[in-house]
């Protein structure tokens, strides 16, 4: 879409670079408007650079999954590595929540020793996220991901996409609404409401 842009207008092609850029900025002031938010995607972050600075630790979860697929009970959950958020890359908190989100099994296995003869340095059990952070983390992930949708799409550069923005952009509104009203009832997150609409 925005390889067609420049064709008819600079002016239009301004707007719509800056949008994607706008659009993660409304995302991470939301998610640093409120205190809980703010504490679990703190939590997160620890956690992944204890992984990513720690092979066994990284192992660890790796061995969880396959055990929890191999039990008598066996309970989904795919390896997958965690991912870093950095604060130049657009969405990659929404990647690092999801990332370990997906890994809630293993990492609720480890936490409460679910295999005995399996050995977890207490420091990496201790920077695990609580329920409460899976709690929240499964909350905002739906608006997160629209959020992230709308992104791609807009940056999309090389299939027109105009009809899916069309669209997309009208529905934000309505998820943004959503997700507002269920922590405003929630978690009282007046500085949400503040920060994304005035």
């Amino acid at each position: 879409m925005l390889a067609a842009v420049p064709k008819h207008t600079k002016k239009i092609d301004v707007g719509l670079a800056c949008f994607d850029h706008l659009l993660n900025l409304v995302v991470k002031a939301a998610n640093l408007a409120n205190d809980h938010i703010q504490d679990a995607i703190k939590d997160c972050k620890s956690f992944s650079a204890r992984v990513h600075h720690s092979s066994p630790d990284h192992q660890r979860i790796r061995r969880e999954c396959y055990l929890l697929k191999n039990d008598s009970n066996p309970i989904e959950c795919e390896f997958r590595k965690v991912i870093t958020d950095v604060d130049t890359r657009w969405n990659s908190t929404y990647f690092l929540l999801k990332s370990i989100h997906l890994l809630r099994p293993a990492l609720d296995s480890i936490r409460e020793e679910r295999y005995e003869d399996e050995k977890t340095n207490p420091d990496f059990k201790a920077k695990i996220p609580s329920p409460l952070t899976f709690e929240i983390i499964a909350q905002i992930l739906p608006v997160m991901e629209k959020a992230e949708l709308l992104s791609r799409i807009m940056s999309a550069d090389q299939k027109p996409t105009i009809c899916e923005v069309n669209i997309r952009f009208f529905r934000i509104s309505s998820n943004l609404t959503y997700f507002l009203a269920y922590f405003l009832y929630n978690y009282k997150l007046y500085m949400l409401f503040y920060v994304v609409f005035v």
